[in-house]
């Protein structure tokens, strides 16, 4: 090993590589690796992610040979995913970038130093000259090469070196980050590729955390062994409004403070779970961070600034997940068909699924609270003219006629589309039913599972519309931050039930959050329905 190996691993947060790391070594790679020196990063569940080399290595014959390769992407999630980025051209496009950018060559310049300063560092003086000596090329190849052992300063050949030299050095050496391996990460992450690994833990504890467009949400839930197998039980719940969505329009960028506030409940949140003893959370970030033209940058930010990976989901996977979660509510499953209904701050999500997690139909439309509120109400109260621009908004903003297609298909199949149920997850729903509750103190196990008509919905729209601002604040179970979108979300909820020809739906307290845990359990990917979640 080298002069000092205490300081490496304190500066850049390495751990020393067990056994049972090579074992899982062994797994990824295929064969037991030759001269780890620790284990640079590992995802939420403990696993390596990547590891440092030893760059000098001594073969079979006794004879010295060098292994410039000094971090190592080992996560096989993390491997496929830049190569998917490689044969979409992104070598190309990077190494174009550098060309254009002279900055950018510069920083790549850096890296590929500071990458061959610390390779020698972890040499010993003694293996240095004993290399020197016994073979001058390779020693000259030591010296000489950044990144991967490239002689290029400004090489780009692999995207994952890259990524793992970045993974691996970006805390202890932020003037010298790799470029390359960070627009790597940005663009994972915009991919909805979770720098954390694509796993939760099975056991103790586990978290989840959702950058919506309204607001930043935590759920904290944890195993337990019942009949039949263990079961995640809600330990803790939390929610920050940050509005990151607010007055976003296209091709806009996020609203600075906005942007910070999120990035500051991120970093709160996330510290709260690790205080309640969960795991890393899983993550997403929703519409604002998609539609923002700056979406992929703060995505970004939130990675290096608070160590939290919240991948950019489609419209689609928000959908998805939304039903996948809503099944962990479920005590035996839906009986036939469902449909789940999502109210977001700049989204809703409509998802038609079956009792075994597949997905017969979603869509995501760009309807939400706080955009219809934002386009369609300055009054207060809100006038009934605004009140009629928001209905025709939401009405106009789903497509009916697609709806109707699937209604009419699900009838054919013998479903019926009155006998598929109908269930609402998210702030707007809950919200009405803590308002139908009259709750005093927000109570989750009195509002999941509850039913109610759409004319109930109807009739809450008409009351709280007629109220002024300051009265919405007052009135019981609505949370007075949501005072002000609560009329255009309950109107987008309103349109949903219509299109469906629904008298009647259910609420869930299961839904994003908990469809992202369930997702990394290998649930519906495999085939296999999701295993029970939160009551």
């Amino acid at each position: 090993m080298g002069r000092d190996t205490a300081r490496p691993f304190a500066m850049w947060g390495w751990t020393e590589a067990t056994d049972a790391d090579l074992e899982i070594l062994q797994r990824q790679l295929g064969r037991r690796p030759r001269g780890v020196v620790a284990v640079a990063a590992r995802d939420r569940c403990g696993e390596p992610q990547v590891i440092v080399n030893r760059p000098i290595l001594m073969d079979e014959a006794g004879r010295r040979t060098v292994f410039p390769t000094l971090f190592w992407l080992t996560s096989p999630y993390l491997v496929r995913e830049v190569s998917v980025l490689e044969a979409s051209g992104w070598i190309g496009r990077l190494r174009e970038r550098l060309l254009e950018e002279p900055e950018w060559a510069e920083a790549l310049r850096a890296a590929h130093a500071a990458t061959a300063r610390l390779r020698l560092e972890l040499c010993s003086p003694g293996e240095l000259e004993a290399l020197r000596a016994e073979s001058p090329r390779q020693y000259q190849a030591l010296v000489e090469t950044g990144v991967a052992g490239m002689r290029g300063d400004t090489g780009v050949k692999c995207l994952h070196a890259h990524l793992a030299d970045y993974l691996a050095r970006r805390k202890a050496e932020p003037g010298a980050v790799n470029p390359i391996g960070r627009e790597v990460a940005r663009l994972l992450l915009q991919r909805g590729v979770d720098l954390l690994g694509d796993c939760v833990p099975r056991t103790g504890r586990v978290a989840a955390i959702d950058a919506g467009s309204n607001s930043v949400r935590l759920w904290v839930g944890e195993w337990r062994e019942e009949d039949g197998g263990a079961r995640l039980k809600p330990v803790h719940r939390e929610l920050v409004t940050t509005r990151l969505g607010a007055g976003l329009g296209p091709g806009q960028a996020l609203d600075p403070g906005a942007a910070a506030a999120t990035l500051e409940a991120v970093d709160r949140l996330a510290r709260r779970a690790a205080q309640l003893g969960a795991a890393p959370p899983v993550g997403a970030a929703t519409a604002a961070a998609r539609d923002a033209a700056d979406g992929g940058a703060f995505l970004l930010r939130v990675w290096e600034e608070t160590g939290q990976s919240l991948p950019q989901l489609s419209g689609d996977q928000e959908a998805e997940l939304a039903y996948l979660g809503v099944l962990t509510g479920f005590e035996a499953g839906p009986a036939g068909p469902l449909w789940v209904i999502d109210v977001g701050g700049r989204s809703t999500e409509m998802v038609l699924g079956d009792a075994e997690g597949r997905i017969l139909w979603r869509r995501s439309f760009p309807l939400g609270a706080v955009r219809l509120t934002d386009e369609h109400i300055q009054s207060d109260p809100v006038s009934q003219e605004e009140l009629a621009a928001v209905r025709r908004a939401a009405r106009a903003g789903l497509d009916v006629a697609e709806i109707e297609a699937v209604k009419r298909e699900l009838a054919t199949a013998g479903g019926g589309s009155a006998s598929a149920r109908v269930a609402a997850v998210g702030g707007t729903a809950t919200t009405a039913a803590a308002i139908g509750l009259e709750m005093r103190v927000y109570d989750p196990g009195r509002v999941h599972g509850s039913r109610w008509t759409r004319e109930q919905v109807t009739e809450l729209v008409h009351r709280l519309a007629a109220l002024s601002l300051e009265e919405r604040r007052k009135v019981a179970g609505l949370p007075p931050q949501r005072a002000d979108i609560i009329v255009a979300g309950l109107c987008i909820l309103e349109q949903c039930l219509e299109v469906l020809g629904a008298a009647t739906f259910s609420v869930s307290e299961a839904d994003l959050l908990q469809g992202l845990i369930a997702s990394r359990l290998g649930g519906r990917r495999k085939g296999r329905r999701p295993p029970p979640g939160a009551d």
